[in-house]
């Protein structure tokens, strides 16, 4: 069974942040009022949101309205899931979104199996929740 502590080492390896004040000094604090992405706190990682342009409207990068476990395939939950759509590689070759890569850091992308434990996560998430 995939923990959030799978979640947690793996979003460390590819931030290069398991310090937590690097990670705020990167990522900035979570606050789900002027956003903020936290993964210090399984509670911080579901409550984090992201500004979405054009109107910079805070959404939840894991989507309390979804049901995750009940969706037919992979790619469904990828799609529903803004932080793994962040993370996954896109259809069209170019780099994903998240992390960004930054010289002199050991910063990496999710691997394949990275996403399988992602995923078996999400899909792990009881359903409704707030």
């Amino acid at each position: 069974m995939t923990t959030f502590a799978d979640v947690q080492a793996i979003l460390n390896r590819i931030a290069d942040a398991s310090d937590r004040m690097v990670r705020i000094g990167i990522f900035g604090r979570h606050n789900p009022l002027s956003g903020g992405f936290s993964w210090d706190s399984e509670d911080a990682f579901l409550h984090s949101v992201v500004n979405r342009p054009p109107n910079y409207v805070n959404v939840r990068i894991v989507d309390p309205t979804q049901n995750y476990a009940a969706m037919t395939s992979d790619a469904d939950v990828v799609s529903k899931c803004r932080v793994l759509r962040m993370l996954a590689w896109p259809a069209d070759g170019s780099d994903p979104a998240m992390p960004r890569m930054k010289a002199g850091t050991n910063r990496s992308y999710v691997t394949d199996d990275d996403m399988k434990t992602l995923i078996a996560y999400i899909r792990s998430l009881p359903f409704p929740r707030t």
